[in-house]
């Protein structure tokens, strides 16, 4: 399987839309401690493990959650 892009949406420390476009070949991820390198291994670990166990409190942005009002709901 090729991965081409991989949109996070209100996931873990991404707030809104953030697109990852892959280049054919090795791809790179960079970023300084906290930018969210680990988030987009994450991301991919839970859309292809069936087993992967975390809760999903934890895959939602703090600022989105902050952000929505009690009772609402959200992607």
């Amino acid at each position: 399987m090729i991965i081409k892009e991989l949109t996070l949406e209100n996931f873990c420390c991404y707030y809104g839309n953030n697109t990852f476009a892959f280049d054919s070949g090795l791809n790179m991820v960079l970023g300084h401690n906290g930018d969210g390198k680990t988030t987009v291994i994450t991301a991919l670990k839970w859309i292809f493990d069936p087993l992967f166990a975390v809760k999903q409190e934890d895959l939602v942005s703090a600022k989105k959650f902050v952000d929505t009002i009690s009772g609402d709901s959200f992607n």
